[in-house]
C-alpha cells in the first residue's frame, strides 16, 4: 500500500492543506480543487486522492467503492451549472504521479469549438499566453460549484 503522503509530491502538498484557496469540496478520501492558474475553461477542476497513490489500481476497497459516486456527483453538478453537453474526465498521472482526475465541462462556446482531447490544448495555450482565460468567470464558477456541492463530496 502507498504511503499516506509523499513530501516531494505537489498534490500531496495540496491535500495536506498548503493551498487551501483551491479547495472546492472534499471528504475523507478525495479533494476537489481548482487547477493552478491559468484555467482556460470555467468549471475545469481536479479530483485528487488524499492518499498518495498512482492510480485506481492502488485503490483500497473503500476508495474503489466511492470513486464512481464522486465522479457522478461532480459531473452532474458541472452539467447543471455550466449547461455542458458533456463533462470530460481524464486520469493520466504522468506529469504528477499522484491520482488526480480532470473534469472539463465541454460547452458550445469553448475557444475554437474544441472537442475531445483537443480541450487539453487550451490549457497549454493559456500557459503559453496564446489564450486569455476569463479569470472572473473561472472564479464565479468555482464559487457556484462550492455552493452546489456544499463543500462536501
Amino acid at each position: 500500500m502507498a504511503e499516506p503522503l509523499a513530501p516531494e509530491c505537489s498534490l500531496c502538498a495540496c491535500v495536506a492543506g498548503r493551498e487551501p484557496e483551491g479547495v472546492v469540496a472534499e471528504n475523507r478520501l478525495w479533494q476537489l480543487r481548482s487547477l493552478p492558474a491559468p484555467v482556460p475553461v470555467p468549471g475545469w477542476v481536479m479530483l485528487v486522492a488524499k492518499r498518495h497513490i498512482a492510480g485506481p489500481f492502488e485503490f483500497d476497497d473503500h476508495e474503489s467503492s466511492q470513486f464512481g459516486a464522486v465522479l457522478q456527483r461532480v459531473s452532474q453538478a458541472l452539467r447543471k451549472l455550466t449547461g455542458a453537453s458533456r463533462v470530460y474526465l481524464a486520469v493520466l498521472g504522468e506529469a504528477v504521479p499522484h491520482l488526480h482526475c480532470h473534469f472539463v465541462p465541454r460547452t458550445d462556446d469553448l475557444p475554437g469549438g474544441v472537442k475531445g482531447w483537443s480541450v487539453f490544448d487550451l490549457q497549454r495555450r493559456a500557459i503559453a499566453g496564446e489564450l486569455e482565460p476569463d479569470a472572473a468567470a473561472v472564479a464565479a464558477m468555482l464559487g457556484s460549484l462550492r455552493a452546489e456541492l456544499g463543500g462536501v463530496l
